[in-house]
């Protein structure tokens, strides 16, 4: 299917931005692997590790690297804007992506927020999923 690929997009921003990204996109990763975490075999989590999220990661990287930009990119099962709470309670090292955006706007500081952890939703502060045999593979 074809479409815009935000992954090849995004770096070429020119407005000031906040990107929200989850490492473990669930919309793409469903769409791609055709099950969730839960039901997924050894070979399925391999590639939500890597390709996917070596992907992912790279594309946080290329936007960060803008300054005009920040990236709050927890390692979420998870997709789209955080809308309620999420903002506020998915924190990465302690950010919000609310803080991030406050601090962004108000005192003109790139806070990163970048989840370094190993493993589909590894942040504690993610939505909490089911998982399985296989939803981890390292």
């Amino acid at each position: 299917s074809s479409g815009i690929n935000a992954e090849y997009m995004l770096p070429h921003v020119l407005t000031p931005s906040q990107v929200l990204i989850h490492q473990y996109d669930s919309y793409q990763l469903k769409n791609n692997i055709g099950h969730e975490p839960k039901f997924w075999t050894y070979d399925m989590c391999k590639y939500a590790e890597d390709p996917f999220k070596t992907g992912m990661l790279d594309t946080i990287e290329a936007i960060w690297e803008n300054e005009d930009h920040v990236v709050f990119a927890p390692a979420c099962y998870n997709h789209g804007g955080m809308m309620g709470k999420d903002f506020q309670d998915i924190k990465v090292d302690g950010v919000s992506a609310q803080d991030q955006l406050l601090a962004r706007l108000e005192d003109g500081v790139r806070l990163r927020a970048v989840s370094t952890c190993e493993g589909v939703n590894c942040q504690p502060t993610c939505p909490s999923i089911q998982t399985g045999d296989h939803s981890y593979c390292f």
